[in-house]
């Protein structure tokens, strides 16, 4: 392999022309994957976790100013709100632990994604339907970044969408699966390329966006589209092949 024409390029200062490598392409596809899921790591722990535990502090630090008070029973709403904070700042943890844990997939992508819904959507107010045709073994790899994508679509419809109904179909085809994500909500003005949510200021900071799936799925040869559903809201449709590109033949 010729590294000065593909991604080994960036270190030579020679021209990165990868025509003639797609296994470089894809291999610097999944570095900026990589880099992008970082950034968003970084969001997810300064909007969510630290700033619990900044709530956390301040009302401990309340607390503490208001020792001398006659009556200590007036700091347990401070002391109460800052267990509060606490426990939603490890819940946050825990969530931003396993999100990426191999151990989602022992049962098997299908039952993956069904505790995804279970766990992202309200249990209430809303119905939820899924769909699966019969299972075909999926390299952790591939299986890995369609659980991703479904639990950027889940989300994106609980935090924005006011949904009522929600449809997922994972279908399996001789060489590839698909990921069909509907929902009933209020959709969105026009399909940004940054954001499910256009408009919306923290959705560029706390989702994978559009543009993220897309991307995550083009680092495994595969494609990630929004239009509207014909419930009315969005759809979102992965396709992947179930051969990893980058994987011995």
């Amino acid at each position: 392999m010729d590294f000065k024409n593909g991604w080994y390029g960036k270190v030579t200062g020679q021209p990165r022309d990868h025509s003639d490598c797609p296994r470089c392409d894809l291999f610097e596809q999944r570095l900026r994957v990589l880099r992008r899921e970082r950034e968003l790591l970084g969001h997810e722990i300064h909007d969510g976790l630290i700033q619990q535990l900044v709530a956390a502090k301040m009302f401990l630090e309340s607390a503490t100013a208001a020792l001398e008070n006659a009556d200590p029973r007036e700091n347990r709403p401070l002391l109460d709100s800052a267990l509060r904070a606490i426990n939603d700042a490890v819940e946050e943890a825990r969530n931003i632990l396993t999100s990426d844990h191999w151990a989602q997939l022992e049962d098997g992508l299908s039952q993956a994604i069904q505790q995804e819904m279970q766990k992202r959507l309200p249990p209430s107010g809303i119905q939820v339907v899924f769909l699966c045709s019969s299972q075909k073994p999926v390299p952790k790899t591939i299986a890995q970044t369609v659980l991703r994508i479904a639990q950027e679509c889940l989300s994106n419809i609980a935090r924005h969408s006011r949904a009522t109904r929600v449809e997922v179909e994972l279908l399996f085809h001789d060489d590839g699966l698909e990921l069909t994500v509907c929902d009933n909500g209020a959709g969105i003005p026009e399909l940004a390329d940054s954001s499910l949510t256009e408009g919306n200021s923290a959705a560029g900071h706390t989702s994978f966006g559009i543009a993220g799936m897309r991307a995550r799925a083009a680092a495994f040869g595969g494609t990630f589209d929004v239009s509207r559903s014909t419930l009315g809201g969005v759809r979102g449709h992965l396709v992947l092949p179930l051969q990893d590109p980058l994987d011995p033949l």
